[in-house]
């Protein structure tokens, strides 16, 4: 509804809805009024504020409820994101991002039809937008030209208002007309058949004749009249350029088997543009005053060789040329891409965000790791100071730490306020990434040996960082930018997961385990949260296998197995059955040697040595002579699984075990003791574990801290570096290291961030 032009608010009309402050208003339809609206921060946004005779029909509040959430579920450049809603006030609200600039039908009316060259590209951003609504299972089931507004960046696609789930119950009643007659497909008017993602192409073909000459499809008349002619008439196609007649007329077949995908849609336009003569097209009078050549503008004339361009026309023909071709670059790239519901644009020069938050770098992404970056080698060789401290003052609110990166590039944290990167050595504010879209927040990411790929790692996105049910957007990460490389749709998940390998990364997402191409964010793969009678309980990835246990559903007894997947194919390599498990799933305590975690029907706790070298199982009971062992904090490497030792009242005496996974024997352990008040493994290197150890020390009145080297053949310590006493006042949620340095992420401590390093005559 975002004419470009708003009229002032009547005194009856409300001065704020919902936090926002009513500025005017843009216009109003059969379901309420759209006011131009802004937040206490100055962001403007249109909000639809729904007719009062709505508001005590139940079946309408349904249906206004299924607006919201089909409006979430869609993230595209082409398409207006919602930020926020009230659908349960007592007048139902929403809103959405505003965008100034008119409707399509507004500047057709005022300045005539399109030439054709605008029309290839605005049938390219259309085909798009569909490819991005119908991949979040929705039907838009109104497209008009009243409804695609036009930005100066590129057209948008609005109003959710009669959309429904794919998948969901029929929402409409008798005596609810929904759609617009001369633009709805004969099927929706008839009502025989569900109206599928192809009624959606049967508008578009309509509103791109709309564009072409200024005429609806069927005509003028009464509803009667033009649902009877879209049911048994042909539309008039005269005036339509040659190079679009066919398309169109594809798209308004009445049989929706006849119609084009809209990747068929994108296709069609991009070979109709290639065969209009550069130069040719008009551009209209008002280009230069009115914003609508909204990037699909035709291109400049190719410049005379040797002529100079002048300033006041070529340089304006330029700038027209750019805004087009990343309309048609972001139109043609997406057309793979989309179908996934990524939102990927070229970077260029001089882009400014889009109107989700992405920046859409994809072209300038690194190559991929072998496997998943390699940690930085760490050393105990020299006493640590502080060395810089960032972030003061988190709080435990919307601090929750999430995920934390140490790259060559960037130290990268991601907490429930956002992602930022900081200068590795000097704690110094790099950069804080914007979320995809307004409302969402951090709520999930890579983390510690599969963080990141080529310096590229995964965050989560959703509308809340405390619940991973809402955590339903995935998003790539370049950490030596801090720019999203692309974002997507992946659907609410019941569990977290996040890695990346390689060219792959891993994410949990409604459908299942899926496997996501790096670069592009296109799915690879998936394993489904159900395959026949099993289910999912448990999902662990590593560099080369993810690990996944579930549940069998026999007739007498369930069984439980544990998957090995190919992280690149997501193919089956191997499947353990864990024959003597109980009532409850199998846990997974490392991909890579896989190790899994399992009760006995007595209730004993064992750990599971699967795929050894023998090929039978290697079991060993967590409860062991010296203390129980924890799941927690497990580090792999050598053959030996490094656990902690918890014994005595509550766990409060704390130790070291490393277990020999060729033999499943404890190969040394440390006595666990009271005094130990933290036990945090950084690393695996060579014949050595990394550790930082701190207890309590009567002699010296105070705890210490210390980065221990110890031997993963017999846990002796061979070296030793004190960490300062302002080490003990923080919590650390993770720890980070490279070389001497030692990174506390925290929570909801005095800082953030605090590094400690070796002092520059200690050596390292």
């Amino acid at each position: 509804m975002n004419e470009g032009t708003t009229t002032p608010p009547a005194p009856e009309d409300p001065e704020r809805i919902g936090g926002y402050r009513i500025l005017g208003l843009l216009g109003q339809g059969g379901m309420g009024r759209v006011f131009l609206a802004e937040d206490a921060e100055g962001h403007r946004v249109a909000l639809k504020l729904v007719h009062e005779e709505f508001t005590a029909d139940p079946e309408f509040r349904r249906r206004f409820s299924r607006e919201v959430e089909a409006a979430g579920k869609v993230l595209s450049f082409f398409t207006v994101p919602l930020v926020d809603s009230g659908a349960d006030a007592e007048t139902p609200w929403l809103a959405t991002q505003y965008v100034p600039g008119p409707s399509l039908s507004a500047a057709v009316r005022r300045d005539g039809p399109l030439p054709v060259e605008r029309l290839c590209s605005l049938a390219a951003a259309l085909g798009e937008a569909l490819i991005v609504i119908h991949a979040a299972g929705i039907v838009h089931r109104d497209l008009k030209p009243s409804n695609v507004l036009l930005a100066d960046d590129g057209p948008r696609v609005i109003d959710f208002g009669i959309a429904r789930a794919v998948d969901s119950e029929e929402l409409t009643g008798t005596g609810h007309a929904l759609g617009t007659f001369g633009y709805a497909p004969p099927e929706q008017i008839v009502g025989e058949e569900p109206v599928g993602p192809a009624g959606d192409v049967f508008a578009l073909g309509g509103v791109l004749l709309f564009a072409a000459t200024g005429r609806d499809p069927f005509g003028e008349g009464p509803p009667a009249v033009l649902a009877y002619r879209t049911v048994y008439e042909e539309p008039e196609l005269d005036g339509l350029p040659e190079e679009l007649t066919a398309l169109v007329r594809r798209c308004l077949a009445k049989d929706p088997a006849l119609r084009p995908t809209p990747r068929e849609v994108i296709g069609a336009a991009r070979a109709a543009q290639s065969r209009v003569p550069v130069g040719t097209a008009p551009v209209p009078a008002r280009t230069a005053e009115e914003p609508t050549s909204y990037r699909i503008a035709p291109p400049a004339p190719p410049a005379v060789a040797g002529s100079r361009p002048d300033p006041g026309t070529a340089a304006g023909a330029r700038s027209r040329a750019r805004r087009r071709y990343r309309a048609l670059t972001a139109a043609a790239a997406v057309v793979a891409l989309a179908v996934a519901g990524v939102v990927y644009l070229p970077d260029l020069a001089g882009e400014k965000r889009d109107t989700d938050g992405s920046t859409g770098k994809g072209p300038g992404i690194g190559p991929a790791a072998d496997g998943a970056d390699p940690l930085p080698d760490v050393t105990a060789k020299g006493d640590r100071r502080v060395a810089w401290t960032a972030q003061p003052g988190v709080s435990e609110v919307d601090s929750e730490v999430m995920g934390a990166w140490l790259t060559s590039k960037a130290l990268v944290r991601i907490d429930g306020s956002g992602v930022r990167g900081f200068a590795p050595r000097t704690g110094t504010s790099e950069w804080t990434v914007p979320p995809p879209a307004k409302g969402l927040v951090p709520c999930g990411a890579s983390d510690a040996g599969t963080a990141t790929s080529g310096g590229v790692g995964l965050v989560r996105y959703g509308k809340a960082h405390t619940s991973p049910a809402a955590c339903d957007v995935a998003a790539a990460l370049d950490s030596g930018t801090g720019k999203l490389l692309w974002h997507r749709r992946v659907g609410e998940a019941p569990r977290h997961v996040a890695s990346v390998s390689g060219d792959v990364m891993v994410v949990s997402g409604e459908r299942g385990v899926l496997g996501l191409d790096r670069a592009t964010g296109r799915t690879v793969w998936t394993y489904p949260w159900t395959r026949g009678d099993c289910e999912v309980d448990d999902v662990v990835p590593g560099v080369r296998t993810i690990a996944v246990s579930d549940t069998c559903d026999q007739e007498d007894l369930d069984t439980r197995r544990v998957v090995e997947l190919d992280i690149a194919t997501g193919k089956a390599r191997a499947t353990h059955e864990v024959e003597r498990s109980g009532a409850t799933p199998v846990e997974i305590v490392t991909a890579e040697p896989l190790v899994a975690r399992y009760a006995d029907p007595s209730g004993d706790v064992y750990l599971s040595i699967l795929g050894s070298a023998g090929g039978k199982p290697l079991d060993l009971p967590v409860k062991q002579p010296f203390g129980t062992l924890r799941r927690s904090g497990a580090l792999v490497g050598r053959n030996v699984l490094v656990m902690e030792a918890q014994s005595g009242p509550g766990g409060t005496a704390r130790g070291l075990a490393a277990i020999d996974l060729g033999t499943g024997k404890v190969r040394w352990h440390t006595a666990p003791r009271e005094e130990v008040l933290e036990l945090d493994p950084l690393r695996i290197q060579g014949d050595s574990l990394y550790a930082v150890e701190g207890e309590d020390t009567e002699d010296l009145g105070d705890w210490l801290f210390t980065v221990r080297r110890r031997s993963l053949a017999d846990g002796t310590v061979t070296e030793t570096s004190r960490l300062p006493t302002a080490y003990q006042k923080n919590h650390p949620d993770r720890l980070l290291a490279s070389g001497g340095l030692v990174v506390q992420v925290n929570s909801s401590d005095d800082y953030g961030l605090a590094a400690f390093d070796t002092a520059p005559d200690s050596g390292r």
